[in-house]
């Protein structure tokens, strides 16, 4: 269930981008383009988020951050103003994946970048450099609010009452966000 709340955000959210992509006055290998990248995208941002034990090693995870990272900014100067929302979705990607004091202040400037950008040539749009601030800071929260949800829920396990442990393989001490299986506390 968690899992399936994490695919429904990322995938319904880029589903809106991919129906504006379609429906824009964009050439044939723009939209093909974009097209593609909302196919990558899912994948790497549920390879970030999904909990344990689907979750991948934190190596990885910073990796797809990189590849996140690119991606977005890479649509956002290709596909311009429509592609905005995932400035949200990679805030979002930097608080879960960066340790806390690192996470908070990158995540500020992703969510930041958005206004600046929208402020100079390089991104033509009609919105407010508060209105891309404040959906990008909503989108951020949402998403890791979610991801934060279905770790709970992985830990807790269906019922509700039984915690547990995430146990990284190589060493056996309990750990937090680098585990790659759990198990059952007893």
């Amino acid at each position: 269930m968690a899992i399936g709340a994490l695919a429904v955000l990322v995938v319904g959210s880029l589903a809106l981008v991919a129906l504006e992509v379609a429906s824009s006055p964009l050439g044939r290998r723009t939209v093909v383009a974009g097209l593609t990248v909302l196919v990558l995208m899912p994948a790497v941002m549920l390879g970030q988020y999904a909990p344990p034990p689907y979750r991948l090693p934190q190596r990885r995870r910073w990796w797809l951050l990189l590849v996140q990272a690119v991606l977005t900014y890479l649509s956002l100067l290709l596909f311009n103003y429509r592609w905005l929302s995932l400035l949200g979705f990679l805030a979002g990607a930097v608080l879960l994946t960066l340790p806390p004091n690192a996470s908070v202040p990158i995540a500020l400037a992703v969510g930041a970048s958005g206004p600046v950008l929208s402020t100079t040539d390089l991104i033509t749009t009609d919105r407010s450099p508060l209105s891309i601030l404040l959906s990008t800071a909503i989108t951020a929260s949402t998403v890791f609010a979610v991801a934060h949800l279905a770790l709970l829920a992985a830990r807790w396990g269906p019922t509700g009452n039984t915690p547990r442990t995430w146990r990284n393989s190589a060493s056996g001490p309990a750990c937090s966000r680098t585990c790659t299986t759990w198990s059952a506390r007893r």
